[in-house]
């Protein structure tokens, strides 16, 4: 996984957690997201690169070409190596399974996740999480499978964007002005590395 907040350091996902590449801040096109992937994982055969379909928190973000450090909240591309693997959905109990897939089509993941949520939205339900199906070009998909839940649950969910681009990359949790707590323990980036780069 690789993340990008512009005027900052790009972060990539190793084994140990989080990394900071100061050399690279922000990438916006899909082609450079993917030469950057291949670059920084050059034992992994990247083929293409998607838009996380979940934000992640990463610490330790440093704040320019400094020391200072801060936790902000984004949603990463995966780099994806090899043939294309749809992400695992976790269907909790009272909550459906669908998917959507037309080999006609073929888009990018802002349109897959309008897709999904209008579904959900159908059934009187919400969109819980969604994975992308068969890619068709670089950082597009033909389909997209769905988890929709009751709309008395919690969800974890993050509304759909209007188009490809990642969330606004300047938006973090914390304002550049706090100091970064180094107490806070987050483990979350090791199970997103065994998941996929």
């Amino acid at each position: 996984m690789v993340a990008f907040i512009c005027r900052k350091p790009a972060m990539y996902l190793v084994e140990s957690g989080w990394k900071a590449d100061k050399s690279t801040d922000c990438l916006d096109r899909l082609e450079d997201i993917l030469a950057y992937c291949k670059v920084i994982y050059p034992e992994e055969n990247i083929t293409n690169v998607v838009e996380s379909s979940y934000l992640v928190t990463i610490p330790n973000w440093p704040l320019d070409k400094s020391d200072r450090q801060h936790t902000h909240r984004v949603r990463p591309y995966r780099c994806l190596p090899g043939g294309f693997q749809s992400d695992a959905l976790l269907v909790p109990q009272h909550c459906a399974f669908d998917h959507r897939h037309d080999q006609a089509v073929c888009e990018g993941f802002s349109h897959w996740n309008v897709v999904a949520d209008e579904a959900c939205k159908k059934r009187g339900t919400h969109l819980e999480s969604f994975g992308l199906l068969l890619n068709c070009k670089l950082g597009q998909f033909s389909g997209v499978e769905y988890v929709c839940c009751p709309n008395e649950t919690e969800t974890s969910y993050q509304p759909p964007q209007s188009d490809d681009k990642p969330d606004d990359w300047q938006n973090s949790s914390e304002e550049e002005d706090e100091d970064y707590d180094d107490d806070d323990d987050d483990d979350s980036a090791d199970n997103f590395y065994w998941s996929i780069l």
